[in-house]
């Protein structure tokens, strides 16, 4: 929390500075005190009483008053310049000359505001012996005796604190727990929180502010065995349970998260916050199909409930569910809710079904943050059909009217020419963007690419080092020098250091796994590769990566298993050039 926490519920009145010697502020108390007997009766009532003097005072009774005048008056004028540190202490002096609590207020709010914790326990030290039937004193000073460090004092005011609130414990709690859940001792907030929970067993909402306080701490155990007390406590309250399921998806046990968001979706099966949360648990334990269905309970549910619909979109193009997925978008645009992606995933639903007409149809109507997106599919589809001059007038308007674009359409024109099995006319083309945009990573990486097309692995490599040389811990220009040395089977040792700090940055990338377990085939250890390939295979089924998978069962005699992932990897793109590559070398 730091002091500054507290801060934020307190506000100083704090005009412009101006200079005004502590001098003139003393002549001003005399005079005033001098004139006292001959001022004439205010016509209007005071809004706000004097500031008393305590009663107790020796005979000096007059000289007491004016120093409380005088500190009183230096205190706001030192306020009013913006000099915060000689009005603290001017309060400071003020409190113990009255009992009127007000000095000890303002000196408390200073002191808080300036971050100065031992003046800001002695002004609520004096405003708690003032007045000490006033919870929120009582709140604060336990919060600053936790901030420094003393939590039996701490457990003292809180509870005082607590104690004064009657029926409004759970209210109380409630803010309790997300004011020390942002502690910077979190055992000590725990250790005041736990024991207050304890004071008040028999109160769930001591149990939740527990639960909240250690998620906010990263205790995920305490928060979880706080969160079902508090459930048994109170079964009725929704907030236990919900708690129980973020402890659970901390602890990484988001199944057993899901088994309490279906109880409680067994008891209220309307309820569009659960059943949202139930699909994107789902979603995250990769049950995208069961995710899909809680969507289309929704969708029934709320059939105009966009952000229902989106959510769906997403999920069914992501199954390939074309059908489904165009309905919902067609929803979507409708409603002029995300357009700009309706328009581009419909643009992209009909490209895959081979509908190119349509496509470009969608791509030409896509607006505003997807416009870039739509227009390099575009330039892509008039590539394919040779019309290059218009893809290449296309990017180059991209570039003009979106510079802060531009490296993409530099990068997607080098792609679409190397695809085209024109690696040199890409290269001339990256050199050209380079020029304008020089030492551009994205730029750097994708001429490496075209240089390994070219067989030009000194270029490749030149390329790559200038990244890592701005870049040391860049995943992928570590992974993409080791590949290049491996695939070309030069200096492998190397190679497999620089793909094993890729994979050190990125333990679970496909590429990087891919890479790996290429090197590892590369130096004869197929038996290494296999585990590294299945991974890789597993987490992306890509033609290349079956390509590699297929040759390292192959080399071990698993020949129909071979087969196998190479017809699978046809499935997925049967022109791809490593793929054919290693058919036409391996297969009779």
């Amino acid at each position: 929390m730091q002091i500054d926490r507290l801060r934020q519920l307190i506000r100083p009145r704090v005009g412009p500075r101006q200079v005004l010697p502590v001098a003139l502020a003393l002549a001003l108390v005399l005079a005033l005190a001098g004139c006292a007997s001959v001022q004439p009766e205010p016509t209007e009532p005071r809004a706000e009483s004097p500031v008393q003097l305590v009663d107790d005072l020796p005979d000096w009774q007059e000289v007491g008053k004016a120093l409380l005048l005088y500190h009183m008056l230096v205190a706001e004028i030192a306020r009013q310049q913006g000099d915060t540190e000689q009005a603290l202490a001017a309060y400071l002096e003020a409190m113990h000359l009255t009992r009127d609590t007000r000095p000890a207020e303002q000196a408390a709010q200073l002191a808080i505001i300036r971050g100065q914790v031992d003046e800001a326990l002695r002004a609520l030290q004096r405003w708690d012996e003032l007045d000490d039937d006033n919870a929120e004193v009582d709140r604060l000073l336990g919060l600053l005796y936790l901030r420094s460090g003393d939590g039996e004092q701490a457990y003292h005011h809180l509870s005082q604190y607590l104690g004064a609130l009657d029926g409004e414990v759970r209210e109380a709690f409630r803010g309790l727990g997300e004011l020390l859940g942002r502690e910077a001792q979190p055992a000590l907030a725990l250790q005041v929180l736990g024991e207050l929970a304890e004071e008040y067993s028999g109160h769930a909402s001591a149990q939740v502010a527990l639960s909240q306080a250690a998620l906010q701490l990263g205790e995920r155990e305490t928060a979880l065995e706080a969160a079902r007390k508090a459930g048994e406590l109170d079964p009725d309250w929704r907030v236990p349970r919900m708690l129980e399921v973020q402890a659970l998806v901390n602890l990484g046990r988001a199944e057993s998260a899901i088994d309490v968001v279906e109880r409680l979706l067994a008891e209220d099966a309307e309820d569009r916050s659960l059943r949202m949360l139930h699909a994107r648990l789902l979603v995250n334990l990769g049950h995208r199909e069961r995710a899909l269905e809680e969507f289309r309970v929704l969708m029934a549910q709320r059939p105009d409930d966009l952000e229902v619909a989106y959510g769906a979109a997403l999920l069914a193009t992501d199954l390939d569910r074309y059908d489904e997925a165009r309905e919902y978008w067609q929803f979507i645009a409708k409603r002029s809710y995300q357009r700009a992606e309706a328009f581009y995933r419909l643009g992209r639903i009909a490209e895959e079904e081979g509908d190119l007409t349509e496509a470009e149809g969608w791509y030409e109507r896509v607006p505003g943050e997807y416009w870039t997106d739509a227009q390099l599919a575009l330039a892509r589809l008039e590539m394919e059909r040779d019309d290059t001059e218009a893809a290449h007038a296309r990017l180059a308007a991209v570039r003009e009217q979106r510079p802060a674009e531009q490296t993409r359409a530099w990068v997607q024109e080098a792609h679409l020419l190397s695809q085209r099995g024109e690696p040199g006319a890409a290269a001339e083309l990256l050199d050209e963007a380079l020029e304008a945009e020089p030492g551009d990573h994205g730029l750097l990486y994708a001429r490496a690419l075209a240089r390994v097309q070219l067989d030009d692995l000194a270029g490749a490599e030149a390329d790559l080092r200038a990244i890592l040389e701005d870049e040391p811990d860049d995943a992928h220009a570590l992974n993409a020098l080791g590949y290049t040395l491996a695939d070309a089977g030069e200096r492998l040792e190397e190679a497999r250091e620089l793909i094993g700090r890729a994979l050190e940055l990125e333990p679970d990338h496909p590429a990087i796994l891919d890479s790996k377990g290429w090197v590892l085939y590369r130096q004869g250890k197929p038996e290494e590769a296999l585990d590294y390939l299945e991974r890789a295979w597993a987490r992306q089924p890509d033609p290349e990566i079956g390509a590699h998978l297929g040759e390292v069962l192959w080399t071990l005699e698993r020949e129909a298993e071979a087969r196998a992932i190479w017809e699978a990897a046809q499935e997925i793109d049967d022109e791809h050039p490593v793929l054919q590559e290693t058919l036409e070398r391996l297969l009779p």
